[in-house]
């Protein structure tokens, strides 16, 4: 399967990590994937806050070839009912290696709330950085995420999976700091996306590799191949293609 078009692809949603102690996901996916699409950089999260920040700091890849390396950037797993992660939001600049905040309340069992998410968005604040926020489970609805921001948060919020996807078209229509994402997004979705809010307000995320835990023995290279074409197909009617899977992450994350 060919990639159509010419494009640089900045993915913003890549794991690492032993998940629910079933799946491996080791720097091999990654190396597969760079090797077989034009992947420019990717922001790499663990698969549990565990993994983040005390069996597996992840924050550099020792094994990757150089010119790999120069390509990845790394999400801090930060959850706000954790004392661990509490000291961390007290420093004065994000621990090195990081280069973004990553909430997950529903795999850390806490629902969106003002008084939980202040402390974040202050050190994010402070820090200069984006945060991403998993969406699409109980508690974590787009919405709330919208209501628990301080209407003068200047940082950019991404939320990562954008659902559903009405309420996070609302959100963002809401809060000029909120920034879609587009993974398990159908193409349609994304379509109606760029239709109602600023186009620079929509980057491409995969997950990649949790694909493989949906759709077992089926090839994911193909898979996130596909998921990229079937895009394009959205992003070039709309004229956005570089800004949605390139332009728009290179200029948040200020590289």
């Amino acid at each position: 399967m060919i990639l159509k078009n010419n494009l640089s692809i900045f993915d913003i949603h890549i794991h690492v990590g032993i998940y629910e102690n079933r799946w491996d996901f080791s720097a091999f996916y990654i190396k597969e994937l760079c090797r077989h699409l034009p992947i420019s950089h990717f922001i790499c999260a663990p698969v549990s806050w565990q993994q983040s920040l005390e069996n597996y700091t992840i924050r550099t890849f020792e094994d990757l070839p150089s010119d790999l390396s120069e390509k990845s950037l790394f999400w801090l797993w930060i959850s706000p009912v954790r004392k661990k992660s509490i000291d961390l939001l007290q420093h004065e600049n994000i621990p090195k290696g990081y280069i973004g905040v990553k909430l997950h309340p529903y795999a850390d069992h806490y629902d969106i709330s003002a008084e939980l998410l202040d402390p974040v968005f202050s050190s994010c604040e402070k820090w200069n950085v984006p945060l991403a926020i998993h969406t699409g489970n109980d508690g974590t609805d787009p919405l709330s995420i919208c209501s628990a921001m301080p209407e003068d948060y200047s940082q950019p919020v991404i939320l990562f999976h954008s659902r559903p996807i009405n309420e996070a078209i609302r959100a963002a229509k809401a809060h000029k700091s909120i920034y879609l994402e587009s993974s398990f997004c159908e193409p349609e979705e994304l379509n109606w996306a760029f239709n109602e809010i600023d186009k620079k307000r929509i980057l491409f995320g995969s997950d990649y590799p949790l694909n493989l835990i949906y759709y077992p023995g089926l090839n994911i290279i193909d898979l996130y191949r596909q998921n990229v074409n079937d895009l394009l197909d959205i992003t070039e009617q709309s004229d956005c293609s570089e800004d949605f899977f390139f332009r728009n992450a290179k200029r948040i994350f200020k590289l």
